[in-house]
């Protein structure tokens, strides 16, 4: 009896540092993918950025680079993630940055939604939320509703 019991009481225990080693992975393997991209983009390496985002959208993103030639990014910070299940995430990031043209500093917030597929989180949107549009993000409007970064941020 005894022995059936500490495999009852050991499984739950056993399954649940699974899951929540399994989940500490994701989130490492997220964050790397986080960095790696930001890193991309604060140093200019747009090969390096590109492959943090679908393969379709590529193109556009190294015609928006090739546009704002003279971008500098000064400071992108991750400012919060968060996991939506096992394979999306949301995360906030605010970049400062100028373009030699102007040498004016300026601040933009993003966010930015991911998704793992194959193994690999990618970037699959990114929406302006506050300041300055980013010149490599496609969006040119605050969405819908959104007073600031905390009501289009959804709660991050």
């Amino acid at each position: 009896m005894r022995t059936s019991a500490t495999i009852a009481l050991s499984l739950p225990l056993s399954l649940s540092l699974c899951l929540a080693a399994c989940n500490t992975g994701r989130q490492t393997a997220l964050l790397e993918a986080l960095d790696g991209y930001h890193r991309g983009v604060r140093w200019g390496e747009a090969d390096v950025a590109a492959g943090y985002l679908p393969p379709a959208q590529r193109a556009s993103f190294f015609a928006r680079h090739e546009a704002a030639a003279d971008l500098k990014v000064t400071r992108c910070e991750i400012k919060a993630v968060r996991l939506k299940g096992d394979d999306k995430a949301e995360a906030l990031i605010h970049l400062d940055w100028y373009t030699m043209r102007q040498a004016r500093l300026r601040r933009t917030v993003l966010l930015q939604t991911w998704s793992r597929a194959g193994g690999a989180w990618q970037v699959v949107a990114q929406r302006w939320v506050k300041g300055t549009p980013f010149p490599l993000v496609g969006v040119h409007g605050r969405p819908k509703g959104a007073a600031g970064a905390g009501a289009a941020a959804g709660g991050i």
